[in-house]
Formats: C-alpha cells, structure tokens, sequence
C-alpha cells in the first residue's frame, strides 16, 4: 500500500479531474478543485522519489492524469476562453505536433513516451497556471507567451523522439541529449 501512495494520487487527480466538470467556469469551486489537481501533481513524483518507489506505471499514470486534467479543464474553461481564431489554429498545429511525436514513439519504442524535458515541464506549468490568467486584463499576452512555449516544447518532443534510439524519461532538453549521447 505505502510503496504505491504516488500511484494513487495521480489517479485521485484523475477522479478529482472528473469533478470540474461540474464546476462553473473560473468559480472558487472550479479553482479549488483544480489547485487540489495540481498539487497532487506536485504530490506524486516528490513522495515517488522519496519513497524510492518511481516507476514506469506510475510516470505513465502521472502523465495521463494530467493529461485527463487538462483536457476536462479545457471543456470547461472553453465557453469561456474566447479563443481568437489564429490562436485556436495554433492551438491545434501544437496538438498535432504533440500526436505526431506520441505515434512516433508508439511505432519505434512499442508504448507511449513523452520525455520530460524542462520545456515539457515548464509548458505544464504555464498551462496549469493559463486559467487564473483570466484573472489579469491582459490575458492574451500570457495565451501567446504560452503558445510560443508550447511550440517549442512539441518541436523539441517531436525532434528527441525522432532522434533518440532508446526511451528515456529524463532527458532534460534536446541539447542534453544531442551533446551527451
């Protein structure tokens, strides 16, 4: 039970994930709900590594429950969000680079590998912080600033999965792995 308490919170986030979707858009509950998914986020990989207990399983449930976050925070947030058109194009030229790079993987290693880069973790960062950004007059400025990050992070994805011969979880950025391979 111990050695499997990280597994179990990203699938909590999971669960908790599931409830926004009965939160109003951007409401104390909408943002209580979500802050509690992104602290289990933080949660679950520091007691794995404290607990010397990081696993496959447990990186690939990590990944999912944020994806499963973000995608059920999306169709929330979207009534809301008033996308301009260029930016919603962009939006899904990223997705598109982010499935390009995971078929990748699938064909060369068999499973579903992201890396987790510092830009992939930083990009995290930026998406879960996007929603109180609604909260600043100037939200669009941060939309972009976060669609330029996300770009490079999906290239990069795309390029270490196209280059790399072996998974590797860790790698820190692409020049990490192009200088010490």
């Amino acid at each position: 039970m111990m050695k499997n308490i990280s597994n179990y919170i990203s699938v909590s986030r999971m669960f908790l994930a599931f409830t926004l979707l009965f939160t109003k858009p951007l409401s104390v509950n909408f943002f209580v709900i979500y802050c509690l998914c992104g602290v289990s986020d933080i949660l679950d990989g520091y007691i794995a590594r404290k607990t010397n207990t990081v696993s496959k399983i447990g990186g690939k449930l990590d990944s999912m429950g944020d994806f499963i976050m973000i995608v059920f925070a999306i169709i929330v947030l979207y009534p809301v969000i008033n996308l301009e058109k260029t930016v919603t194009i962009w939006i899904f030229i990223i997705a598109c680079i982010k499935i390009l790079a995971i078929i990748i993987a699938l064909f060369k290693f068999r499973e579903l590998y992201e890396p987790h880069t510092y830009a992939n973790k930083f990009t995290g960062i930026l998406l879960f912080l996007y929603p109180m950004s609604f909260l600043l007059e100037q939200s669009f400025v941060y939309t972009y600033i976060l669609c330029v990050i996300a770009t490079v992070s999906a290239m990069e994805e795309l390029l270490i999965n196209i280059i790399s011969s072996k998974m590797e979880m860790d790698i820190r950025s692409i020049l990490d792995f192009v200088l010490y391979k």
